[in-house]
């Protein structure tokens, strides 16, 4: 195999939708012809079910190797931007802007520095591209966008069962721009309203049982399921609800969950409104807003008509998103960034 040209550089490996879009990206760009490594502190991941090239290192100075290096996390970007023979080949990849992140606030100078810097930053949606350029202006912000493994991720031969409605929430309880605080809330609600005529499912990728049982405790609760396992327990749902702020970088769950099948309650928020001109391949909620988020959960709950055709558009518009297309965009991203070297 050749050398690799791309190196990403990913702070660890940890069960997260991060982590995965970054090794989606190595799969696709090696499988295109253009030879990519994924460099971590961290061992290769065991619930990444497919390998590409990858090695575990100690320090970022290995990074002076290839020819183009891409930064996942704004602490990384800062460290390489003191190599002086990276800073040169060095592109940041951003997924979600950190200063949105309530739990990232105390180090807002940094990440400020790290965006400001005089890099390229490839970001995964049109909309998080227009927050980055509103906030940077200065900054040269490209779009390579978002994909999904559309071998995984697909529609079951026959819809579930309809009784009970199953309903699915996903994402870090702790993680403030995913709101399952307040998502939890309303599920719970939901249950008052629907009794057995409606199960909550929790997807997870740590076990916080003991913290969301003071809020609500779904019927069922899976934790550190692997990709195919999620796409499998959304292939036996009807809904996906989604309730995340405008932190949200693209949402991959809720996409994901449209090429399964499901339909989807989401909050109104840049990232969900910008996949389609026409606003009707969900539900959408203001954010925060517990009795609109209600309603809306229970209108799509009562509604088998509804459900089928938000079904039937969401699976449309997720077929637009694929990784063939973002590494199109990496390739003519290269074409420029790498002439005259």
């Amino acid at each position: 195999m050749a050398e690799p040209q791309i190196a990403y550089c990913l702070f660890c490996t940890d069960l997260c939708g991060g982590v995965k879009v970054v090794f989606e990206h190595a799969k696709h760009l090696n499988r295109a012809g253009i030879p990519t490594i994924v460099l971590s502190k961290t061992p290769y991941p065991s619930w990444i079910e497919y390998k590409v090239p990858f090695k575990q290192v100690d320090s970022w100075d290995e990074a002076v190797d290839y020819p183009v290096v891409v930064s996942t996390y704004f602490v990384i970007t800062l460290e390489l931007w003191q190599n002086p023979v990276v800073k040169d080949r060095l592109v940041h990849f951003c997924q979600g802007f950190e200063g949105d992140y309530q739990e990232w606030q105390p180090m807002m100078k940094e990440i400020e520095k790290a965006y400001s810097l005089p890099i390229p930053i490839w970001s995964v949606s049109d909309s998080l591209t227009h927050k980055l350029m509103r906030r940077f202006p200065s900054a040269c912000v490209y779009t390579v966008g978002q994909g999904y493994d559309q071998g995984v991720f697909h529609p079951p031969a026959e819809p579930p069962e309809p009784f009970p409605v199953k309903v699915v929430i996903m994402g870090p309880y702790h993680i403030s721009i995913k709101e399952l605080p307040f998502g939890l809330r309303v599920l719970k609600e939901l249950k008052r309203r629907f009794g057995c005529g409606l199960e909550t499912i929790r997807i997870s990728p740590l076990d916080t049982r003991d913290v969301e049982g003071g809020v609500f405790l779904a019927d069922r609760y899976f934790v550190e399921l692997k990709p195919h396992e999620v796409a499998e327990v959304l292939r036996g749902s009807h809904i996906l609800f989604s309730p995340s702020n405008n932190g949200e970088g693209f949402g991959l769950p809720v996409l994901e969950a449209m090429a399964c099948g499901c339909a989807t309650c989401v909050s109104r928020i840049e990232s969900y409104l910008s996949w389609d001109e026409e606003k009707d391949y969900s539900l959408f909620f203001p954010v925060g807003d517990f009795e609109e988020a209600t309603a809306a959960l229970s209108r799509l709950a009562e509604d088998s008509n509804l459900r089928c055709r938000l079904r039937r558009r969401g699976f449309e518009v997720s077929k637009r998103f694929s990784f063939e297309k973002v590494v199109g965009r990496i390739e003519a991203f290269l074409a420029d960034f790498l002439k005259g070297r």
